[in-house]
């Protein structure tokens, strides 16, 4: 019910100092002791015995249970006013806002366990008249904080703290805390203004922003500005490579390419597997690149911030051509809106981004990324089918290029097909291997050329070259060497009979023909063996050189300890000129004819010319 006291019918302003913010209901209250209504004794009116003070919240707060915003802000030391809503009972305080100020007094000598009207927080033992306040050894005595507070659960209260330094070395941030854990205000920020640095900007001298470092201006390495600078630097984001340029190459890249000429072609003038890769036309050219320094050039009032405790911060700065967005955490990390509308997001540590539907991404122009550990894509996790494909695509006018400095290039598909379609495919390495499993098939719709500039090897279990049109074998200065160990070397013919292309042929311009058998030992029954098809005109053997003129009638010789000659058919033997068989013939006639002188006269013909007679039918047998 409405009384004349309250709620402002009788309103009473008051003025007072916040000695504590937890609230055992959780509203935000604080206990206040006001001027000109509590003593600054505390043993008159210990801290606990202060009124609950309700903050009032803005319009912009729902006040409700999980809507509207948190009604906390005040700290222990925090100069606040608002009025009685009891009037003068005095036993109902609202908080309408804080009061900044100048902290002038270095609180040593100020602070003891009774005096108010500053942090309630004290020390349980006395300190030293030569100890300040907040060194290690007076934190070690324990700050006494509301021992005897509302939850009496507490013996003492860690004061949230920005970091002291943080470091970044190529990994996660390093945070050192501040080793005094002092009460408000931190004596490092003694005579400023309590509105936060950052809103004052570069032209507030007591911002502490900035620094002399050998007469120099620079970031203070204790302001957030500076520790953002420390972080591109120490952290080693000043200059990033990208694989926008492609290194480790002296000069431009040599292309390989198969050549496809011929035997003849290229023991003549070929130079088709000199030629070279051209630069590519639209190579990126940023190489490199760094973490954009702040744009931090902020002026008072124009820099709305919101700074707390322990050095989180946010800035909406509206200074003329300078306007930001910063949010700031106090471990470095941070995402910052630029002037220009450039933005940096940041993270000292892991950053996750999970979206549990699609992600759409457009550049508009490039795009670099640089990894410094390992790169891992899974793409088709939950293996939904073929909707679910890894799919990269360059459009008309671009190039592909992967490079490795000195790892291995691995595809692995152990139940899947590789499959590689392009205009030309080009393969270099200084050592290749192609393996297949089972069976590894090389096929063409048109030319296959394999060339070598070294030694070409093939080691199979059975080896099968087999051509529709004409096979060609070939040596250009060295020897061809067909050869086996243990098995024998087969050359068939299985030409259609009377039609030309049939037949095996063998040629040697200027240099001899060698058939033989290896060096034989004794003992040995190495031979050579030639046989013909079956009996009829198409058994026939013929040897005889290629060229035979009046200058050059050509000669063959065959030279071994037996020779044999074995024919189901009378041979021909002989030259252009005249058969051997005829040369026996004349032989037979003229011994037929032989008569010698006695001393009656000349001889009869010899009585066996029916047996010379039956030799020549014998030859015939044998060479026509």
């Amino acid at each position: 019910m409405l009384t004349h006291e309250s709620m402002g019918l009788d309103f009473i302003w008051w003025i007072g100092v916040v000695e504590d913010r937890h609230d055992p209901l959780y509203l935000g209250r604080c206990k206040v002791r006001c001027l000109g209504w509590h003593t600054e004794d505390k043993k008159l009116m210990p801290t606990e015995g202060l009124p609950w003070a309700f903050p009032l919240m803005p319009i912009t707060s729902a006040s409700q249970t999980a809507v509207g915003q948190a009604p906390v802000g005040p700290v222990e030391g925090t100069w606040v006013m608002g009025f009685f809503k009891d009037g003068k009972t005095a036993q109902d305080p609202v908080m309408m806002g804080t009061l900044p100020g100048i902290p002038e007094l270095d609180t040593r000598s100020i602070y003891t366990l009774t005096q108010g009207f500053y942090d309630s927080r004290a020390y349980d033992n006395a300190i030293e008249e030569n100890e300040h306040i907040f060194s290690g050894t007076a934190f070690q005595k324990k700050i006494r904080s509301l021992i005897n507070g509302a939850d009496n659960q507490r013996a003492s209260d860690k004061v949230p703290r920005e970091p002291e330094d943080l470091s970044f070395n190529n990994g996660p941030v390093v945070i050192t805390e501040q080793q005094q854990i002092s009460p408000y205000p931190d004596f490092n920020y003694l005579n400023q203004p309590t509105t936060p640095p950052l809103a004052r900007g570069f032209y507030d001298s007591s911002s502490g922003l900035r620094t002399q470092d050998n007469l120099k201006t620079v970031e203070s390495r204790f302001s957030i500005l500076g520790r953002k600078r420390k972080s591109i630097k120490d952290g080693g984001h000043r200059d990033i490579p990208t694989s926008g340029q492609i290194t480790g190459h002296q000069g431009p890249i040599k292309r390989m390419k198969i050549d496809t000429s011929t035997a003849e072609e290229v023991g003549a003038t070929s130079t088709r597997s000199q030629e070279k890769f051209k630069v590519p036309r639209n190579l990126p050219t940023i190489t490199t690149f760094g973490e954009p320094e702040t744009p931090y050039n902020a002026r008072y009032p124009y820099n709305h911030v919101t700074q707390t405790e322990s050095g989180h911060v946010f800035e909406l700065d509206d200074t003329p051509d300078s306007e930001r967005i910063h949010l700031y955490h106090r471990s470095g990390s941070f995402t910052e809106y630029h002037p220009d509308g450039t933005v940096v997001n940041k993270s000292t540590n892991k950053l996750y981004n999970i979206i549990h539907d699609n992600l759409y991404q457009h550049v508009s122009n490039h795009k670099m990324e640089t990894i410094d550990g390992s790169f891992q894509l899974y793409v088709n996790k939950s293996a939904s089918g073929r909707d679910s494909n890894f799919i990269t695509k360059v459009g008309a006018g671009g190039s592909y290029y992967s490079y490795l400095e000195t790892g291995n290039y691995y595809f692995d598909s152990p139940f899947g097909s590789f499959n590689s379609e392009s205009r030309d495919y080009y393969l270099r390495s200084t050592g290749t291997k192609i393996l297949g499993g089972n069976n590894l098939t090389l096929e063409t719709d048109g030319k296959l050329a394999i060339k070598s500039s070294g030694i070409f090897q093939a080691n199979t279990a059975n080896f099968t070259i087999q051509s529709q049109g004409a096979s060609k074998i070939q040596s250009i200065t060295g020897n061809l060497t067909l050869g086996t160990t243990l098995g024998s070397i087969n050359l068939n013919c299985t030409g259609t009979p009377f039609l030309p292309g049939g037949g095996i042929n063998i040629k040697s311009g200027v240099s001899p023909i060698e058939i033989g058998v290896a060096e034989l030992t004794e003992g040995s029954t190495g031979y050579i063996n030639m046989f013909l098809g079956k009996s009829g005109t198409l058994g026939k053997f013929f040897m005889a050189p290629a060229v035979i003129t009046a200058q050059t009638p050509g000669a063959m010789a065959l030279d071994a300890g037996i020779i044999s000659l074995s024919s189901k058919a009378p041979m021909s033997i002989g030259s252009s000129i005249k058969s051997l068989k005829s040369c026996f013939d004349d032989l037979i006639d003229e011994i037929a004819k032989i008569t010698v002188p006695t001393g009656s006269g000349n001889s009869g013909t010899p009585l066996n010319t029916a047996q010379l007679q039956a030799l020549k039918l014998k030859i015939a047998a044998c060479i026509i």
